[in-house]
């Protein structure tokens, strides 16, 4: 037990050396863009237009990847209701803290670990190394933010990429 508290300890001292201030700035705007495209919605909207109105060699891509967005948000939103651990303080993230108070695991990390595991499988290799950066990105923006801790980032991504590899074995 002794090494878990030393863990944490060293997990609250790292996310705490990697926030950024809250005052408005250059480096929070950016956080803030990259973070919002992580967003669910964003994906489910583009990634559906794609299905209906893209060409055929898309549509199972798209597809693949609104199971997976599907199942790692039912699977995060599980695991959250069981861990219930608490967001870092902060005043940003308002709408996050307020429809989903817990962090671990971090869905923002998960769904793109999802998406970037499937394109792994499915996608030219030049869009799975774009959407890796955008993964690491995206959960790098959580913690800078203050909405998540490291190891959230690390659940997700375990959690992401398990269940797009589960998906990608049924579809």
């Amino acid at each position: 037990m002794k090494e878990q508290g030393m863990f944490r300890r060293l997990e609250l001292k790292l996310s705490s050396y990697m926030q950024i201030s809250e005052t408005p700035g250059i480096k929070r705007y950016s956080a803030l863009i990259i973070g919002h495209s992580g967003d669910s919605w964003i994906w489910i909207i583009g990634l559906s237009l794609i299905w209906l109105f893209g060409k055929d060699s898309l549509n199972a891509t798209a597809c693949t990847m609104i199971i997976s967005i599907f199942i790692t948000t039912v699977v995060t939103f599980i695991i959250k209701s069981v861990v219930q651990r608490e967001r870092p303080a902060g005043k940003r993230g308002y709408l996050y803290r307020k429809t989903d108070p817990f962090s671990f695991p971090s869905g923002h990390a998960a769904r793109g670990a999802a998406i970037t595991t499937v394109s792994l499988w499915i996608c030219p290799l030049w869009i799975t190394l774009l959407l890796a950066v955008w993964t690491s990105l995206l959960c790098l923006t959580r913690v800078v933010l203050k909405i998540h801790y490291v190891s959230d980032m690390l659940a997700g991504i375990g959690v992401g990429a398990a269940v797009a590899l589960l998906v990608l074995q049924l579809y």
